[in-house]
Formats: C-alpha cells, sequence, structure tokens
C-alpha cells in the first residue's frame, strides 16, 4: 500500500462525511470507498442498493413517464438516506449536495447554483437533451420539496436546453412540483386506480376498431326519453367553471368540438369566424339519426346564437348564425 499526501477543503471533508461516519472516522478508507463507487467496482455499490441502466434504457423510460411525479414519500426517504432531512443540513450543503448527484448521475445535464439562501434558491439546468434537463429538474425540485422547511417553485423556465428554476420558502412546494412538471398526473393516478376498467376500455376499443362512442347515463337516460337536447351542458361547465353563457364564445366551441369529437358522436367540428358559420363532419350515415345529433348541437350553440339555422346534406350539417335585425 503507497501513502500519499492529499489535500481536502472543508467543503470535500463534509461531502465525505457519510463515508467517514460509515468507516468509523477511517478518512483513508472513506477515501477509497468513494474511488471505488466512482469506478463502479465498489462491493458497497449492492449494498447501497443503486442501480445502473444503459442512457437508451433511462431515456425511455423517463420519456413514458414524463408528466408523472413520484411519491413524496420515496423522494422523503431518498432524501433522509443521503442524510439531508437530519434538521442540522444548511441549505449551502443540501444545494452542493444535490448539484453532486446530478453531477454523478450520468444524465449529461448541469445543474449550476446561481443563488442559495434561506429566502431563495435560483438553480440552472443545462443539457443538449431538454427531456434530460425536465427530469432532472424535476427530481430536485422534488428534493427541494421534501426538507424540512421546504422550497417550493416561484418561477420557471419551459424545459428547453437552458432552463432556470427560481425557489422560495413556503407550504405546497410539492403541489407546485405537480402543477409545473405533473400534466399527466391525473390520467396517471385515474389509470392505476382503475386500471381494470382503463384496460377494457382500451382493449373494447381497439377490438371494436374505435367504432364507439361515450356517453354519461343522464345523456342515455334522455336519449332514451326522446328529448331533444340530451346533454352536455354539465360537461363545459365543469371544463371551464364557468357559467355557460359567460364562457367566451371561441372557449365555447372548443368545449363544444371537444365533446362531441372526443366522444365520438362526430368527426370533426369547424368554426369559420368570416362567415359565422360552423361545420360539422358525421360519423353516422343515417339521416334520421343525423339530423337528431344536428339539433342537439344547435341546442347548445343557441347558448350563445340565439338566432340559429341549420342545413344537413349528405355527411355533413353546416350551422348558420343569424344576425339580429337592426331596428
Amino acid at each position: 500500500m503507497q501513502r500519499k499526501n492529499i489535500s481536502l477543503t472543508d467543503d470535500h471533508i463534509k461531502m465525505l462525511e457519510p463515508f467517514i461516519k460509515e468507516h468509523e472516522g477511517n478518512i483513508s478508507a472513506a477515501i477509497r470507498s468513494v474511488i471505488e463507487i466512482a469506478c463502479k467496482r465498489s462491493p458497497s455499490v449492492e449494498g447501497r442498493e443503486l442501480t445502473q441502466l444503459h442512457p437508451l434504457i433511462a431515456r425511455w423510460l423517463i420519456k413514458n413517464s414524463a408528466g408523472c411525479v413520484p411519491d413524496p414519500d420515496a423522494i422523503k426517504e431518498l432524501m433522509c438516506e443521503l442524510g439531508y432531512l437530519n434538521g442540522h443540513t444548511s441549505t449551502d450543503d443540501v444545494c452542493r449536495g444535490l448539484c453532486n448527484i446530478v453531477d454523478t448521475a450520468g444524465f449529461n445535464v448541469e445543474m449550476e447554483v446561481m443563488e442559495c439562501g434561506k429566502k431563495g434558491i435560483l438553480l440552472k439546468f443545462k443539457g443538449h437533451d431538454p427531456l434530460m434537463n425536465e427530469f432532472v429538474a424535476m427530481m430536485i425540485s422534488l428534493g427541494l420539496a421534501s426538507l424540512d422547511l421546504p422550497y417550493r417553485i416561484k418561477s420557471i423556465d419551459e424545459p428547453s436546453t437552458l432552463m432556470k428554476i427560481a425557489y422560495e420558502r413556503g407550504a405546497g412546494a410539492y403541489e407546485r412540483v405537480v402543477e409545473h412538471f405533473g400534466y399527466n398526473q391525473f390520467f396517471c393516478d385515474e389509470l392505476k386506480n382503475r386500471w381494470e376498467w382503463w384496460k377494457w376500455v382500451v382493449e373494447t376499443s381497439a377490438m371494436l376498431n374505435y367504432k364507439m362512442i361515450f356517453i354519461t347515463e343522464t345523456v342515455l337516460e334522455n336519449l332514451i326519453q326522446g328529448k331533444s337536447c340530451p346533454g352536455g351542458v354539465t360537461y363545459i361547465e365543469r371544463k371551464s367553471g364557468k357559467y355557460c353563457k359567460e364562457i367566451p364564445f371561441d372557449e365555447f366551441f372548443l368545449l363544444l368540438r371537444e365533446l362531441f369529437k372526443n366522444a365520438r358522436i362526430i368527426d370533426e367540428m369547424t368554426y369559420h369566424e368570416d362567415s359565422g358559420e360552423i361545420l360539422i363532419y358525421h360519423n353516422f350515415r343515417d339521416p334520421v339519426v343525423i339530423e337528431q345529433i344536428a339539433e342537439w348541437i344547435e341546442n347548445l350553440i343557441k347558448i350563445h346564437w340565439p338566432n340559429l339555422e341549420h342545413e344537413t346534406s349528405a355527411q355533413t350539417t353546416v350551422f348558420r348564425r343569424i344576425e339580429d335585425a337592426e331596428d
């Protein structure tokens, strides 16, 4: 064994503290352990439950889970294991530690601490792959949100090759992470909670070549009763959070189109503002069915356009707005 003199700063000593404790104060053994881990030859890697993935596989996993935020308990457990939740770790130490994690994680993302203090933190993430930048930024944001005195997102750039995130102390830190990174969170949660039902929906839709429509129990009941306007208002109001008549028409039209197109009741709906016309392409062929659907949609459009006429030919319907007569 060779003996060498090594100079270490206080910062490096702090980084080594978990390993020094593990080796009961033996700094040499701690340094050897770090070197072994860095060289991916350490027998303690398995004991630390570290998992190595090829970058292509890692990217595939990240891409296919984009918009889903990990459970906060898992992140809190990780931060605790790393020694950041012991109540004695300073904000500077946490930032340095998180930087070290990013540097050694192999995501090809650089993280720079631009500002760090009790009032706020400003981080910069730089890398050639926006997807990886977004993932690393999300994980770091979760780490800061899990602290005993959490930091929540104050402002954030759109995911790109260079993005900055400003943090401030405050409650609701995890919710802020979900707000900015969990754009598929609701869908993922619903999918997991109703797995068998969603599996049936997908399998059945594919089996029937997606020749299916989706309607609520209320709509079905109204249709059976022969009502001319069987539904749609509740969906539009709940989706917009506004009373139907208070929704701007452009927004109202998009919600109307979303409702009938996604339910596969119609094939397409377009709005021609210049001519004041709405054009519908139908999925159905039966003239009676097409006319009933046209009347259904007309009653909804009349919420905003009281004076309206429609004309149906083949598999299309045109709604024309009739301007109010001038006095």
